[in-house]
C-alpha cells in the first residue's frame, strides 16, 4: 500500500509477578489484619497489530496495540488471632495488560543491519 505498512504480531510473553493482598481489619478483632504476598514468573501470550506510515524516505509514524495475557495467580492464607476461630482467605488476580503505543522512527541512511 505504497507508504503504509499494516501488520499483526504475536508470541510468547513472560513477566515476574509480585502480588500483595491485605485483608482486614475485622469486626470484633480490633485492628487485626493479614497481609500476604506471592512472587513468581508467569508465562503467557501476546497478540496485537499496528500501522506504520512512511511520510518521507527516512521518517515513519506508527501506532500499535498489544494485548498480553499471563493467566492468573492465586494463593490462600489463614488468620487466627485473639482467640477467634481461624479464617481462611483466598486471593486471586487475573494478569492481563492492554498496551497502546505511538511512535516516530528515523531510518539512518546507508545503515544496513543484515
Amino acid at each position: 500500500m505504497d507508504h503504509t505498512l499494516i501488520y499483526a504480531t504475536g508470541g510468547a510473553a513472560w513477566a515476574n509477578i509480585d502480588f500483595t493482598q491485605m485483608s482486614g481489619p475485622f469486626i470484633g478483632c480490633g485492628n487485626c489484619s493479614v497481609t500476604t504476598s506471592t512472587s513468581s514468573t508467569k508465562s503467557g501470550w501476546a497478540v496485537g497489530g499496528g500501522i506504520e506510515y512512511a511520510f518521507t524516505n527516512n521518517w515513519t509514524l506508527k501506532g500499535e496495540y498489544l494485548h498480553v495475557d499471563l493467566g492468573s495467580v492465586s494463593f490462600a492464607d489463614n488468620l487466627a488471632a485473639g482467640g477467634f476461630p481461624a479464617a481462611s482467605f483466598t486471593h486471586s488476580a487475573t494478569l492481563t495488560e492492554d498496551l497502546a503505543r505511538v511512535g516516530i522512527n528515523y531510518k539512518i541512511p546507508g545503515l544496513t543491519i543484515f
